[in-house]
């Protein structure tokens, strides 16, 4: 600590700031999520084929697997209170990895950029992350 110079006035103390309540965890997505994904995607589809396959993949989904999904999703919610349904992978990110690091560890979810001039273009760029994100990549 510096010391004072002769006839300053004392330091000030503040009052301890205390931290904002936390916020609460979001809730699960809403159930019409696929809605969301077309009004998303549609967009980026040029050919009416694609588009058609893509309306048919996510109708699928909604009339298949989708429902118990949602369903299981937000009895998984209820059933953690105070808790995301994306924790645990979020914490798996920051708790699986046992590299030693000096100070921290900062996990984050990067695309990998392309090296194709042609590629960058922000609609392409668009369609391949949701190419990529959609597991069409497999």
């Amino acid at each position: 600590m510096l010391p004072r110079r002769r006839g300053a006035p004392p330091p000030q103390r503040r009052a301890p700031t205390t931290p904002h309540p936390p916020s609460p965890p979001p809730p699960p997505p809403p159930a019409p999520l696929p809605c969301s994904y077309l009004f998303f995607v549609e967009p980026l589809l040029r050919d009416e084929a694609t588009k058609t396959a893509t309306r048919a993949a996510v109708e699928a989904f909604r009339s298949g697997p989708g429902p118990a999904l949602q369903a299981h999703l937000e009895k998984w919610d209820k059933e953690h209170p105070g808790t995301s349904y994306i924790s645990a992978m979020w914490y798996e990110m920051y708790l699986a990895n046992r590299d030693p690091l000096p100070l921290n560890l900062n996990p984050q979810l990067t695309w990998q950029d392309v090296d194709d001039p042609a590629r960058m273009k922000p609609a392409a760029r668009a369609a391949d992350i949701v190419y990529q994100v959609s597991g069409g990549h497999a």
